[in-house]
């Protein structure tokens, strides 16, 4: 039984929503490092909120080692209406015919089409997006505006951390209980 694992975003953005639809950035301050047998494992942040509402979420990780290629992930989940959303990206091995609804998506970046943004506001007005999104590196600005899009506009929730650092993805592993708290910070379990 693995002890729980806190990740703070590093003084990125986390995006959420107020209550009118205004896009909410978390301000972080460091607070002090996890650490497992000695080593530096995580970073812990307090985090104050620049709005009302950024949504809890709990769900079973899927990971990502490499980066997500949005459009070849969905394409044939939102071409032909797979259900369970799985991942048709046969160059990404880790989450290859993996369920990608619901699921913490965790993963380094995106990569590909400029599609990206769209992709996911499509995804989210079809109601088959991840529980969460949590990035390793700084969030792009596609796939930002697509988690922005498909909150304002479908009224689909899917909070999204980045800059959590390359120790939170080589410490979390799909299936492990991944939290993403109102104040931004993520556990892992």
């Amino acid at each position: 039984n693995e002890p729980q694992q806190h990740w703070g975003q590093g003084g990125r953005p986390v995006v959420g929503m107020d209550d009118v639809g205004i896009p909410v950035q978390l301000a972080a301050q460091l607070e002090g490092t996890v650490a497992q047998d000695g080593k530096t494992i995580g970073i812990v942040v307090e985090v104050r909120v620049g709005g009302s509402s950024v949504h809890t979420v709990t769900a079973k990780a899927l990971v990502s080692r490499g980066g997500f290629n949005t459009l070849a992930s969905y394409q044939s989940a939102l071409m032909f209406g797979d259900k369970d959303v799985k991942c048709g990206d046969q160059n990404n091995p880790d989450i290859y015919k993996k369920p990608m609804i619901g699921v913490a998506l965790c993963l380094p970046q995106t990569i590909g089409s400029t599609t990206g943004g769209m992709v996911f506001y499509t995804a989210g007005a079809l109601g088959k997006l991840p529980a969460c999104m949590c990035f390793s590196k700084p969030i792009d600005s596609l796939a930002a505006a697509g988690a922005i899009l498909s909150d304002v506009w479908t009224e689909t929730h899917m909070p999204v951390v980045d800059s959590l650092g390359d120790e939170f993805l080589e410490y979390v592993k799909t299936g492990m209980s991944v939290a993403l708290a109102e104040d931004g910070t993520v556990t892992v379990e």
